[in-house]
Formats: C-alpha cells, sequence, structure tokens
C-alpha cells in the first residue's frame, strides 16, 4: 500500500497495521495518523543493485572497471551497518513519538508458523511446480 493510502487509511480508522522499514515507518510519519505498535519480525530484506550500463562498462579500461567493481564491494561491505544505523535511528525517533517496537520472539514466530502453515503449504505448493523446485533453503 502506498504511504498516501496507508495516510489516509490510517485516518478513516480502517487500517491498523502497515508493513514497512523503521525507517519508512519513521519518515512517513504514520504515528501522526495513529501508528501505535510496530512489530518486528525479521522478514525484512533490502538489496542494493549495483549495475553499469553494458556499453559504458566495455569503454572502461580494465583498470577504471577494477576502480568500480572494487567501490561496489566496498559498498556492499559497508551497507550492512549502515542499514542498522539508520534503524536504530527511526527506532529510537518512533520511541520518541510514543510507538512501542517490539520485536517477535522465537516463539512468537513458530507460533505465527504454525497458525498459518495450511496458507504456506497450499501456496508454496503451486509455487515449487512454477519454479521448478523449493527455494526454501536458499
Amino acid at each position: 500500500m502506498a504511504v498516501a493510502d496507508a495516510h489516509a487509511a490510517f485516518r478513516a480508522g480502517t487500517l491498523d497495521a502497515q508493513e514497512g522499514t523503521l525507517a519508512t515507518l519513521a519518515a512517513a510519519r504514520l504515528d501522526t495518523f495513529g501508528l501505535k505498535q510496530v512489530l518486528l519480525w525479521d522478514a525484512v530484506a533490502e538489496c542494493a543493485v549495483f549495475a553499469a550500463n553494458q556499453a559504458a562498462w566495455n569503454g572502461w579500461t580494465d583498470e577504471a572497471r577494477s576502480i568500480v567493481r572494487e567501490a561496489a564491494l566496498q559498498a556492499a561491505r559497508e551497507l550492512p551497518a549502515l542499514a542498522q544505523a539508520e534503524n536504530d535511528a527511526a527506532q529510537a525517533a518512533l520511541g520518541r513519538r510514543g510507538v512501542t517496537v517490539t520485536r517477535l520472539t522465537a516463539t512468537g514466530r513458530a507460533a505465527f508458523a504454525a497458525a498459518t502453515r495450511g496458507v504456506y503449504d497450499k501456496w508454496a505448493a503451486d509455487r515449487r511446480r512454477e519454479l521448478g523446485g523449493s527455494r526454501e533453503s536458499s
């Protein structure tokens, strides 16, 4: 759901939850529209894509390609710490605004998995056929 739609739904009382990163929730100021609690359940993954136009890449010297490749690798190594710092700052900001942030425990995660197992199994079976096997261990 787009942030603007979430704002309207929170205001109308038709939405009591919204999925997103802590930084997104804090930056969107969803607390001003009724967000009171955040549950961290460690299901968010972020990716960074480092790309160069193929024609440009081919036009660079080996040395230039090496410099760009190393810069991307360095950025990838530094990114997790930067993302964690951003999340920590967002969690602190949300806390200052009266939002309770709770991390799902292993017991809570197991209860959620058990409660949703039937739906998961149905959709996982469909996707396995579509993708040609299980990807759960990936």
